[in-house]
């Protein structure tokens, strides 16, 4: 029989009676009962939720842990079945308040420690905040998290130590933004558009006058506002979208972002655009930037480009000499590698010895007793300074380089002369030991 049955066999009364029994002796069932069928309490239950989420982060229980940099791992399993429970059953704003109960705990800890240990735990809160908000129906509860979220953006706890997570409340209550509610969320939003971090705020505008106001409004804010990245980002990929390269040219040809060392992302784009349009000219002049700017992958797509518009051969010297003037060396000479420019790469491992470690095996052949001697004078050095087992083992290692150049009789004759000059370093003599006959 199931237990659907089995209930439905039952003298009412005498199923009334056993439950009561039951839930007075057993508190969570009493619970589950009055959760389920009863009315709840909200200030009661949340001030529940409040007590176990104080037992679980009482800064009592960190007090080992005060000024120690390392990650605070907090098992809250039990606290966020409650509160899914809750939310199971429909009560979205009590799961809400629940959630954000542990949120403003967290940050007391978090202030408490002066670390970022529990940072994780406070975002998470943030994300299942997020995630009730999204199952929000009723006006009432709408109204709820976005007054709660503004006072969220307002709380001033943890904020020196990273708390800043302000964009992300005032996105959860973007979404019950209204014109009666308006002037309060634009308030708030205002005071953190000047900021280092504005971008994300002024897209968080575009996304209201856009739900409020029409595309109109939202594309006379876009243009307003090209010099905010994140917004010239979004008309960058709508004029992609629409095909416009012309547009989507310009937009990135008047970024001014280049960040120190390294290409701007802006180069990307104006490469996917022209990738679009098909001008191998363009592409070419780009990938060069991006590559000049420290991007090794783009070396290949440069030189295909060139050689599909004819001018490799003819061009080839003068960007090798933009490479050795305006690369890394290492990554000047990872391309004298890859075009078999042994002569110039020689060059470079005179001027950087320690490539020789590197790029020895590839220039014995043609150099052998320059970097035969190149290897052993650096070898003697770093033999005569090595004084712990971690510098023994990375000697060893070098030697097998050496040995795997071309050079393993030289590298045999090494290893028995420092067994002999180091013998009373044992752990010198074990690493050497672990090479064998090279």
């Amino acid at each position: 029989m199931s237990t659907k049955d089995l209930l439905e066999s039952i003298n009412i009364s005498e199923l009334l009676d056993f439950l009561t029994d039951y839930a007075s002796r057993d508190r969570k069932f009493d619970n589950a009962v009055h959760v389920r069928f009863g009315r709840l309490d909200f200030d009661r239950e949340v001030n529940k939720i409040g007590h176990m989420i104080e037992g679980k982060l009482s800064v009592d229980r960190f007090d080992n842990y005060h000024g120690y940099y390392g990650y605070i791992d907090v098992d809250t399993n039990e606290i966020d079945a409650e509160i899914q429970t809750r939310l199971q059953q429909g009560h979205i704003r009590l799961a809400f308040a629940c959630y954000e109960e542990k949120y403003r705990k967290f940050l007391d800890v978090f202030e408490y420690q002066a670390e970022c240990e529990i940072s994780d735990e406070a975002e998470i809160c943030i994300e299942r905040m997020a995630e009730v908000a999204q199952l929000a129906k009723d006006a009432a509860d709408h109204d709820y998290i976005f007054d709660h979220c503004l006072a969220l953006c307002r709380l001033d706890t943890a904020k020196d130590y990273g708390a800043d997570y302000e964009d992300r409340f005032l996105r959860i209550a973007a979404q019950f933004i209204a014109p009666t509610n308006r002037a309060e969320f634009e308030a708030e939003l205002s005071k953190h558009e000047t900021g280092w971090d504005s971008d994300k705020f002024k897209v968080i505008r575009l996304d209201i006058i856009r739900r409020l106001d029409g595309e109109r409004a939202a594309d006379d804010y876009i243009e307003g506002n090209l010099a905010t990245g994140a917004i010239r980002e979004i008309a960058y990929d709508a004029a992609m979208a629409r095909q416009d390269y012309a547009r989507a040219e310009q937009l990135c040809l008047a970024a001014n972002d280049e960040p120190h060392g390294c290409p701007s992302q802006w180069l990307y784009k104006l490469l996917a655009a022209y990738e679009k349009t098909g001008d191998h000219d363009k592409q070419a002049g780009v990938s060069e930037q991006i590559l000049l700017k420290g991007d090794l992958s783009y070396y290949d797509k440069l030189k295909s480009l060139l050689t599909k518009l004819g001018r490799w051969k003819a061009e080839y010297p003068a960007l090798l000499e933009k490479c050795e003037g305006q690369l890394s060396y290492s990554g000047y000479m990872g391309i004298l590698d890859k075009e078999n420019e042994l002569g110039r790469l020689m060059e470079q491992v005179r001027r950087h010895k320690e490539t020789v470690f590197s790029y020895g095996q590839r220039l014995s052949a043609k150099y052998h007793d320059e970097v035969r001697e190149l290897f052993t004078a650096l070898l003697n050095a770093w033999s005569a300074s090595a004084n712990n087992r971690k510098a023994y083992a990375a000697l060893s290692s070098r030697i097998a380089s050496f040995a795997k150049a071309g050079y393993a009789a030289q590298a045999n004759g090494l290893i028995a002369e420092y067994k002999l000059s180091h013998r009373r370093q044992p752990a010198f003599v074990d690493e050497l030991n672990k090479l064998g006959t090279l």
